[in-house]
């Protein structure tokens, strides 16, 4: 590295190949290019020169550093009235948990930089706060109307700065909604696909176009055009692949790949079942006949998959045995792909004939799965690798420590929605367990902007332990569906593996009772 540079792309390059033991030296070179720096020139840098200062110093020292970065912030904010230095010195007094700094930089942006894409955020952010998700126990008519108001609210989003994220939202909401124009749904998804391509070179998966798909075969709003959007999804990521060195599904590039060839035959064969022309996804699940992954997820999406197109093949008591194949690789708490699969395997024993008699064996052959004791808690067979990580107080903490209690390890993202959910419980069920000697419960932060962390969980009062471990997990155990909850017996062995939340007002109970009662032979 050149020093004094303040190319963006020769940092990225640079700190991308860094040892961690050229980390301080590589700070503390950009940081004093900035300083010196006398005009806008390399302004995003300041963003990479926090980042990388949190993993430079110990932890020890991060509230030295949150009080540099205020500072940085506060000369970022004082310099001439432009949006992008107010939005770097907003994030720098979100690093450096100085909310009041925070507040005063977002009244400027709101008030000189109305028309911006930044406030638009803000505004959509402050939006969301004010409206959350209907819950599942809401009315059908609440559910309306703030699928009615999303879709009022991001329309005139759209009109101020149409991104990509504001016409999904439109989208979504209106296919949420019963009796709206098939017309205003297309608009919705033609809009969502040509913002998506205007706001850059950004990987996402599934691509724009399956999603639209998938909208449009569930609102029936342009089934024939699925075809086509799922060969033009198929393509437009393709390509975008072959210019950026962004992972998808972390990393797991093969069961990416594997997972896109299974969504475009499903949404083929939907479109095949709608239009009545099982030639549109023949090729897509011929192309899938040596598939076989050892993936849970993967394996009931393909196992539905071979089901649904051997059904539509007319191929019908090829499509009730795999179906039964899909249902016993389910987890117990996909009560809806259970619902789902039932349904058609009834459809299906009507079809050949079968009794009242026969429906009812059948039902009750495949309904160990449906006690009400049983949790989606899934055997590991692996080892856990030995670790050391540090907390967010600077506390060292080893494996080895914890031998002799079961441990519950909460993986999670200050990014994550349903970790965000999930951790006031978690909060409280460590309250009951934290003076336990035969029980601990810890969580592994897995953020890649590790100074977010501590500003989070200060501002949401949270006492549980939180060790960074992005790097340990990335290595180790690979890419978690988090938020994910482990279960290590008191000997050190992984013993159960829960992967996402569904809220419940048990859930305290019901982990303290999991806990409790796993066995190190589990």
């Amino acid at each position: 590295m050149c020093p004094g540079t303040l190319e963006p792309e020769a940092w990225e390059l640079a700190l991308k190949h860094a040892r961690n033991s050229d980390i301080a030296t590589d700070e503390r070179l950009l940081r004093a290019g900035l300083e010196a720096q006398r005009d806008d020139y390399g302004l995003p840098l300041w963003s990479t020169l926090w980042d990388i200062g949190f993993k430079a110093v110990p932890v020890s020292e991060h509230e030295d550093l949150r009080r540099t970065i205020s500072q940085d912030s506060l000369r970022l904010a004082s310099g001439p009235p432009d949006v992008q230095r107010l939005w770097l010195a907003r994030r720098g007094y979100q690093l450096a948990g100085n909310t009041q700094g925070e507040l005063s930089v977002d009244h400027r942006l709101k008030d000189q930089f109305s028309a911006s894409r930044q406030v638009c955020e803000l505004r959509r952010a402050d939006w969301t706060a004010a409206h959350p998700y209907p819950a599942s126990t809401v009315s059908e008519q609440a559910r309306a109307n703030y699928f009615r108001e999303l879709v009022t609210e991001a329309s005139r989003q759209i009109r101020d700065c149409p991104g990509s994220s504001v016409w999904r939202d439109k989208l979504m909401a209106l296919s949420k909604l019963s009796g709206v124009p098939a017309s205003q749904i297309k608009d919705a998804g033609t809009g969502y696909i040509a913002a998506y391509h205007l706001d850059g070179t950004r990987l996402y998966w599934p691509p724009p176009e399956f999603s639209v798909a998938d909208v449009y075969l569930k609102t029936g709003a342009g089934v024939s055009d699925v075809p086509e959007l799922v060969r033009q999804g198929l393509m437009n990521l393709s390509a975008l692949r072959l210019h950026s060195d962004q992972a998808i599904d972390g990393g797991n590039e093969e069961g990416a790949d594997l997972g896109l060839r299974i969504e475009a035959a499903r949404l083929l064969t939907e479109a095949g079942r709608q239009l009545g022309n099982p030639e549109l996804a023949r090729s897509s699940v011929a192309g899938l006949r040596s598939a076989n992954p050892q993936n849970r997820y993967l394996r009931v999406a393909l196992d539905r998959l071979r089901a649904s197109f051997a059904e539509l093949d007319g191929k019908k008591l090829d499509a009730l045995l795999l179906y039964r194949s899909a249902r016993s690789a389910l987890t117990p708490d996909d009560v809806a792909g259970e619902q789902e699969i039932a349904t058609a395997e009834d459809r299906l024993l009507r079809e050949l004939g079968g009794s009242d008699t026969t429906r009812a064996l059948w039902r009750a052959s495949t309904a160990d799965k449906n006690q009400p004791e049983a949790e989606a808690w899934v055997p590991v067979t692996a080892r856990m690798s030995p670790w050391k990580l540090t907390d967010t107080h600077g506390k060292v903490w080893q494996s080895e420590f914890l031998k002799g209690k079961k441990v519950l390890i909460n993986a999670w993202a200050t990014w994550c929605i349903p970790c965000q959910q999930e951790l006031p419980a978690l909060e409280e069920l460590y309250q009951k367990t934290k003076d336990r000697s035969d029980i601990a419960v810890i969580t592994f932060d897995i953020d890649e902007e590790i100074g977010r962390v501590a500003p989070f969980t200060e501002q949401k009062h949270y006492s549980f332990p939180v060790l960074f471990a992005k790097d340990y997990v990335d290595t180790a155990v690979g890419q978690p569906r988090i938020p994910e909850n482990w279960i290590v017996g008191a000997d050190g062995k992984w013993l159960l593996q829960h992967s996402g939340f569904e809220p419940d007002p048990l859930w305290v109970e019901k982990m303290l009772k999991r806990l409790e009662h796993t066995s190190d032979s589990n």
